[in-house]
């Protein structure tokens, strides 16, 4: 429910909420919970229009028809109660995920300001580029300054296009009309349609172009100043698609999920056409579809203004993918995925966000990406290119102190922060059950060692195999089943002995003497998951469930659930992924 609650805090974003803390999210829904429910309600079962109250809500929300849903959805749950099934997927974005790219890649000490550093609060590099500008421009001596520092609009929504595109190759001419398009061109709009007495900025179309341009050198040499590192690894990819463009080749890399990639960029082919209204010629650009060698003629300009986005946008890819891969491997198959938004079910959240994080950095520790698109030009140049020392020596100068392991810790690198801080004397948070989610390396290490104890005692032979557990109130590990008398044997969802070495995931399910278990594993730090995220699913008809639970405690009642025959197709199961997708039917959180 709480994520739920999170995410209608963000899709609505009243008074910035998004940007503040977990907790403060989830208290402005829960002060806003009846307007909520009206949006949810009021008159649309009667087919009649909304109050106007209700309307205006969520007409003003940041994403009005995300919000409405949400409302819908979490009035729903409330009614039902905890058994209910949500079915609207929860979205879990990167913090100007470019700039994170490029500050993991070269370890950079600024990756706090894009939330890759575990932190109390949620940093904003929109904010902190908008304030940097505005200090640089107080020190300008142009005469528009005073006009442009006068305005009392949201100065970060001013300069967080140009951040974000900035890593996404925008610079100063296309920065400047970024400005006329998103603040100069409302603004004029809103004069004429007498919202606004005179525009803030002038009343010519001149003066808006001169404090568009000023805004966009300002924003510039702030971004620079603020992630010096990311914008050098830039200039890095630029100088190197440069160089491969002089000699007629394009820039090629493989990706961390081992996709070539060619920055490929031909001079075009021109027609001339003649339009039926104008006596005069227009030139049409024809782009080959099939990149054919190097016959035709490489653009160097196309070629080196989209080297560093490409180069972005392949480790974005490469990001998702992996995150992709590894939550289906542990029976998360629902994805709502849009560029680095990371959407799933709620009931998914606790594990997703931080599977997000973990292959983050499984990726930047296998691979120096920068190093190795540098390789890969070295063999592609000719040898006796005397600028190439240059770039080896730039490569060197582009790493950073960042120890890249830290982002596990980072609840707000993509969106998320903690719940709460962790209960290390053992208590139930919230009466949730917690799993592996604790509050330092030595507690987490303590819980391993019992659970390998208890798996090489029961399991010999076995490589890799995870018990699923829940923590007492006394701090110890109490394991959902017992051992039965006969010693139990370990299968997959269809009943079929595991290989030896078989690695057994977080979220898998297995089979213990009959019992269909699910375990799922929490974040890194202080996240308590609901009541059923380690249970046992199923029951295989005729299974002794007290001799495997033993008496039911803490709500836990094997009783609850059903009893369901699974059979044995045949099928090779080493994989625990295809488990995941088999036993669908079986398992429901």
């Amino acid at each position: 429910m709480e994520w739920l609650k999170v995410h209608l805090a963000n899709c609505g974003d009243f008074g910035k909420v998004s940007k503040k803390t977990f907790d403060k999210r989830i208290k402005w829904t829960n002060d806003n919970l009846e307007r909520i429910k009206d949006c949810a309600t009021k008159d649309w079962d009667c087919g009649g229009p909304l109050t106007p109250e209700a309307l205006s809500f969520w007409t003003q929300a940041d994403k009005p028809f995300l919000f409405l849903a949400a409302c819908i959805e979490l009035t729903n749950a409330l009614a039902y109660g905890p058994g209910y099934v949500c079915g609207l997927p929860c979205s879990w974005d990167g913090s100007c995920s470019g700039a994170q790219h490029l500050c993991a890649a070269t370890r950079s000490e600024d990756a706090w300001k894009v939330n890759l550093i575990g932190n109390d609060e949620v940093h904003d590099l929109y904010t902190i580029v908008g304030n940097a500008a505005k200090q640089s421009m107080a020190r300008d001596t142009d005469p528009m300054v005073s006009t442009i520092l006068a305005y009392e609009g949201d100065w970060r929504k001013v300069f967080k296009r140009n951040t974000m595109t900035t890593f996404y190759g925008s610079k100063g001419f296309g920065m400047a009309q970024q400005h006329m398009d998103d603040l100069m061109e409302p603004l004029s709009r809103e004069v004429m349609q007498k919202k606004r007495a005179k525009h803030p900025f002038g009343q010519t179309r001149k003066e808006h172009h001169a404090a568009s341009r000023l805004l966009a050198a300002h924003a510039a040499a702030a971004i620079k100043g603020e992630i010096p590192l990311a914008i050098k690894a830039m200039e890095f990819i630029q100088k190197l698609s440069a160089m491969m463009a002089h000699e007629g080749k394009p820039l090629e890399w493989t990706t961390p999920i081992g996709l070539p990639w060619s920055n490929r960029y031909h001079d075009p082919v021109t027609e001339r056409v003649n339009l039926w209204m104008h006596d005069h010629g227009v030139r049409r650009p024809f782009r080959p579809v099939v990149a054919d060698g190097y016959k035709k003629t490489i653009n160097k300009n196309h070629s080196v203004n989209g080297s560093a986005p490409n180069f972005v946008h392949a480790c974005d890819a490469a990001h998702l993918l992996r995150t992709v891969n590894a939550a289906r491997a542990e029976g998360i198959t629902q994805f709502a995925l849009v560029h680095d938004s990371f959407g799933s079910l709620p009931s998914h959240a606790a594990r997703f966000r931080q599977i997000i994080r973990e292959e983050f950095v499984r990726m930047y520790e296998e691979h120096d990406v920068l190093t190795e698109v540098l390789e890969q030009a070295k063999c592609d140049l000719d040898e006796h290119n005397d600028k190439l020392s240059a770039l080896v020596d730039m490569r060197a100068d582009l790493t950073g102190k960042l120890n890249i392991k830290e982002v596990l810790n980072a609840e707000y690198a993509f969106a998320y922060p903690k719940l709460s801080e962790p209960d290390t004397k053992g208590e139930y948070a919230d009466g949730k059950y917690k799993t592996e989610g604790t509050a330092t390396e030595d507690y987490t290490e303590r819980f391993q060692e019992e659970i390998q104890k208890v798996a090489d005692d029961n399991f010999p032979g076995k490589k890799n195999v995870h018990l699923p557990w829940k923590e007492t109130k006394e701090g110890d590990i109490a394991f959902i089943f017992k051992n039965p008398k006969k010693k139990p044997i370990l299968t997959d969802s269809r009943g079929k002995p595991l290989k030896e070495g078989t690695v057994i995931r977080g979220g898998s399910k297995i089979r213990i003497a009959g019992v269909i278990a699910a375990w799922e594993k929490g974040a890194k730090r202080g996240v308590s998951l609901w009541p059923d995220a380690v249970r046992v699913i199923k029951l295989s008809e005729g299974f002794d469930a007290n001799a495997a639970f033993g008496a039911a405690e803490d709500g836990f009642n094997a009783d609850d659930y059903e009893p369901t025959n699974f059979g044995n197709d045949g099928e090779d199961a080493d994989n625990d992924a295809d488990d995941a997708e088999a036993g669908d039917d079986a398992f429901k959180l």
